[in-house]
C-alpha cells in the first residue's frame, strides 16, 4: 500500500511583533511550496503588524489572516487549529528563523504512525548573537523520554498530525505556560514522535518572549504535567531495555556521542520515583564515561577527571 504524502498547514499566532515580522514571513515564504494553506492569528496586536500581515497576505493566495481581541496563545493555536483542512500542522512564531528545506525535509520524515516530527535547532538573541544549538532526540522512544526536560521538543520547530490533536484534546487552555509539552505528552501515547537531525530553526531568546516572561510559572506547570500525565510507560520500559543491553541509537548519526549522553541524563532523570529507579546510578555513571571520549576533556589528568567525577555526582544528587 503507498503512503500518500499528507498535506501541511502552517500556522502562526502574532501579537505585536512587528519587529520580527519581515524575517518569520521570508521563512514562510520559502517554505511555501510545500505547504497547502497558511493560517495567521493576529491576537490584538496594537502596532503595525496587521498593516505588514494584510500586505503579505495579499500576496499569499494559499494564506488567510484571522484576527482577535487579544485571546491568549492558547486560544489563538485552537482558533487556527479550527481553520486548518490539511493532515499535518507546521508550528512558526513570528520571532524565529526558519531553514528553506524545512517543511520539505521534515514531511518527508513522516511515515505511518508517526504523529509529530520535530528538528535540531540554534538559539540567538535580540542582538543576533549565538547562544548555542540543541541536537533533537530522533527515535520515538528517545524523544518521549526526552519530554522529561522538554528542551528538545521545540514548539515552533515541530509538525504534527492535526487529526491526533484534535482527537487528545488539542492545546488546552489550563497548561499555559507549558501548553505544548501537554499536547506533546499526549500525543506521545497516540503515536510516535520524532525528530530529524537536521538544523532547520534558529530561535529567538528575548526579555519578552513567554519563555523568559513565565520561566517560573513554566517550570512549575512542567512539573505538574509530568506528575499528571507522564511519561509514555511504554517508550521508558523500551529506553530501559536499551540500556540494559547497551545497544546505541546514534551509532550513525550526527553529533552522535551528544546526542547519546543527553538522552543517558534523560533517562536517569526519568526513571527516578519509577520501578527502574535502581538504575539511576548506574545510567548517570555510563554517562560520565561517555563524556569523556570528547575531544574537550578526554586529555585532562587522572585527578581532574576525579575531581570532574564528583561534580558530575553531587550535580545528579547521587549517593
Amino acid at each position: 500500500m503507498t503512503f500518500k504524502h499528507p498535506s501541511i498547514a502552517a500556522i502562526m499566532p502574532v501579537r505585536n511583533a512587528a519587529n520580527f515580522l519581515k524575517t518569520s514571513l521570508e521563512s514562510i515564504s520559502a517554505n511555501i511550496d510545500y505547504l497547502d494553506e497558511v493560517i495567521i492569528v493576529d491576537d490584538g496586536s496594537t502596532d503595525t503588524s496587521s498593516i505588514i500581515l494584510q500586505a503579505w497576505i495579499q500576496d499569499h493566495p494559499k494564506a488567510q489572516l484571522m484576527r482577535t481581541s487579544g485571546v491568549g496563545l492558547v486560544k489563538a493555536l485552537n482558533l487556527a487549529i479550527s481553520e486548518v483542512q490539511s493532515d499535518f500542522i507546521a508550528r512558526f512564531d513570528a520571532d524565529d528563523r526558519y531553514d528553506p528545506k524545512r517543511i520539505a525535509l521534515q514531511s518527508a520524515a513522516i511515515k505511518p504512525g508517526v504523529v509529530g516530527v520535530f528538528c535540531d535547532y540554534s538559539i540567538f538573541s535580540d542582538s543576533g548573537g549565538k547562544m548555542g544549538f540543541i541536537p533533537s532526540p530522533i527515535f520515538p522512544d528517545e524523544t518521549a523520554i526526552s519530554l522529561i526536560r522538554s528542551q528538545r521538543t521545540p514548539h515552533p520547530g515541530v509538525i504534527f498530525n492535526v487529526h491526533a490533536a484534535r482527537s487528545v484534546g488539542g492545546y488546552r487552555v489550563e497548561d499555559f505556560p507549558a501548553e505544548d509539552l501537554s499536547l506533546w505528552l499526549r500525543l506521545s501515547r497516540d503515536g510516535s514522535l520524532i525528530s530529524i537531525p537536521e538544523l532547520l530553526l534558529d530561535y529567538r531568546i528575548s526579555s519578552k518572549s513567554i519563555s523568559s516572561s513565565y520561566s517560573i510559572a513554566m517550570r512549575n506547570k512542567r512539573m505538574q504535567l509530568l506528575d499528571e500525565v507522564g511519561l509514555n510507560a511504554f517508550s521508558l520500559d523500551s529506553a530501559v531495555e536499551k540500556f540494559n543491553s547497551a545497544k546505541n541509537s546514534y551509532l550513525d548519526e550526527t553529533h552522535s556521542d551528544v546526542r547519546r549522553i543527553i538522552h543517558l541524563l534523560e533517562l536517569r532523570a526519568a526513571v527516578e520515583n519509577t520501578k527502574f529507579q535502581s538504575l539511576s546510578s548506574k545510567i548517570a555513571y555510563r554517562a560520565f564515561q561517555e563524556s569523556l571520549s570528547h575531544t574537550a576533556i578526554k586529555n585532562m589528568s587522572v585527578f581532574t577527571l576525579q575531581t570532574l567525577y564528583r561534580r558530575f555526582q553531587k550535580k545528579l544528587y547521587l549517593k
